[in-house]
């Protein structure tokens, strides 16, 4: 088992090929689950029409390539791409300029999904994997809504909870410059957001 929580359990497991992949099984009650299942909304499900939408829409996320309910538990997978940055950070040992492409990768990817018209309700550090070449990739977006026009709330929302993760997983604040970098690369792909941003972010 690759992690547990209340919620579900996620294994990764590689083929013949060594193509890794991820399962994960929803945990709680079943007779809620096949509640939802039936009318759509399972967690799974969402997970699944979330993906579908931004790969659509031209956002790096990794695609669900399988879907069911077995036993009254939902389940989905995806391929294998890298590690949570969660799990990067709380590792150490990224030098000054990797953590700068990080989060101006970080920022790129927040600005082309407000700019796509959707914002992440769940943006947080271990939503998001890195591959082999430090891109950047989203997952589980269950929580991804429409954005209405340019409405303020959906930027504040993401930046205040990647902030608030990744400075748990880093185990300090970010740096002056590592917000600029994240003001940099969202601003490439949504200029309007750093606007919003500016009182809590600074200015670049």
């Amino acid at each position: 088992m690759f992690k547990a929580d209340g919620r579900s359990r996620v294994w990764l497991a590689r083929d013949g090929e060594g193509v890794g992949w991820v399962v994960k099984r929803f945990e709680h009650e079943v007779v809620r689950q096949r509640l939802a299942w039936g009318l759509g909304v399972h967690p799974a499900q969402r997970e699944a029409r979330g993906a579908r939408r931004l790969v659509r829409a031209g956002i790096a996320v990794v695609p669900v390539v399988g879907l069911g309910m077995e036993g009254g538990r939902g389940w989905l997978m995806t391929r294998w791409v890298g590690d949570s940055v969660q799990r990067v950070v709380s590792r150490g040992g990224l030098s000054v300029e990797a953590m700068e492409r990080l989060m101006m990768g970080l920022g790129r990817l927040a600005g082309g999904l407000l700019a796509a018209g959707w914002w992440n309700r769940d943006h947080k550090a271990s939503n998001h994997v890195m591959d082999g070449d430090e891109g950047l990739w989203m997952i589980d977006v269950g929580g991804v809504r429409p954005r209405l026009g340019r409405e303020r709330r959906p930027v504040l929302a993401m930046a205040g909870m990647l902030e608030e993760t990744l400075e748990a997983d880093l185990g300090r604040g970010l740096t002056e410059r590592e917000r600029a970098m994240f003001l940099s690369g969202l601003g490439e792909v949504d200029p309007g957001a750093i606007a919003v941003l500016r009182g809590r972010w600074g200015t670049l």
